[in-house]
């Protein structure tokens, strides 16, 4: 008497078993990734937030003294640990408010 693979009780236990470990593993992975993903935008979000903090502190100081060569070296310190950053200021000219 010869049982046939998809008969024998252990190769569908063992084949269950294994749809169910791809099942639980693949949702985990995904989930992981999710929680990953959005655990490095709320860093890289903070970590922008804390640069443009410093770059309105070292534009404020740059107004008080009038010293824009230490403004440009300050941000070019600002952007030496960050490679991929890049600091544009544009000038804000307003005629109809009071601007300080």
């Amino acid at each position: 008497m010869t049982i046939k693979p998809l008969q024998s009780i252990a190769w569908r236990l063992t084949l269950t078993l294994g749809l169910i470990a791809l099942v639980v593993f693949a949702t985990a992975g995904l989930l992981l990734h999710g929680a990953l993903e959005r655990e490095l935008a709320r860093n890289d979000r903070e970590e922008l937030a804390g640069i443009a903090e410093v770059v309105r502190h070292f534009i404020d100081e740059a107004r008080t003294d009038g010293n824009l060569a230490t403004l440009a070296r300050h941000l070019d310190d600002v952007l030496v640990a960050h490679a991929n950053l890049q600091l544009r200021l544009y000038a804000h000219h307003c005629r109809s408010c009071a601007c300080a």
